[in-house]
């Protein structure tokens, strides 16, 4: 066999070998879904849901010195406050004491003046916060898939090949600031999300790029 022939017929192997392997690729198994996930999951990081639309944002403190803060849905919220304090705690906020007129909240009540504490995103820790839709939130860390526990077979009764797949995940590459015992302390749903393996369950659908979850 000549040397040209050798080569076609290893550039044929070769070409034999990428069109079995971008099959393999797609084919439903705990690897290529966790790949998958991994990926979907890698676009972006988990971040703090808090209550409010934008910074800064003003907590009222009542009679007894407790602070209260009106969240988007004009709920007068203690925890929220509670939540911000602790990231002020952590250097995520300023804050900034002042007196200012509470609103009425729309039950029967006047307005009053009131102590209040203005907090704002501290400039050192801009990078932090993500701007999502119109609301700002502090960013703690990525999902990391550990395992694909169970799978459905894929189908395409809605149209589309699609695998419920159920997996097991926690939280790595977690910022210092969440990891801030004190902090974690006076937030307890991102100690519980930072500090554990979670179960989870989620629908993928296969496209020309793949196993991906579907579009919102």
């Amino acid at each position: 066999m000549t040397l040209r022939c050798k080569l076609s017929w290893l550039s044929i192997a070769a070409l034999s070998v990428v069109l079995i392997s971008g099959c393999d690729h797609n084919k439903p198994s705990p690897g290529t879904f966790k790949a998958a996930l991994q990926a979907h999951f890698d676009q972006e990081p988990q971040c703090l849901s808090i209550r409010i639309a934008k910074f800064p944002v003003d907590a009222f403190l009542d009679d007894k010195g407790q602070a209260t803060v009106r969240d988007g849905f004009g709920m007068d919220r203690t925890n929220v406050a509670a939540t911000l304090a602790a990231l002020k705690g952590a250097g995520l906020l300023t804050a900034q004491e002042s007196v200012k007129t509470v609103p009425s909240s729309g039950l029967g009540d006047a307005p009053k003046s009131r102590k209040v504490i203005t907090y704002a995103v501290a400039p050192e820790n801009q990078s932090v916060w993500q701007t999502r839709g119109n609301v700002q939130l502090p960013c703690y860390g990525y999902v990391h898939v550990k395992s694909v526990d169970n799978y459905t077979e894929p189908d395409n009764t809605s149209g589309q090949t699609e695998s419920t797949v159920s997996y097991t995940y926690n939280i790595d590459r977690i910022a210092p600031w969440a990891q801030n015992a004190a902090l974690l302390n006076a937030i307890p749903e991102l100690k519980a999300i930072v500090s554990a393996d979670h179960p989870a369950k989620t629908l993928l659908v296969l496209t020309h790029n793949g196993w991906m979850q579907p579009t919102p």
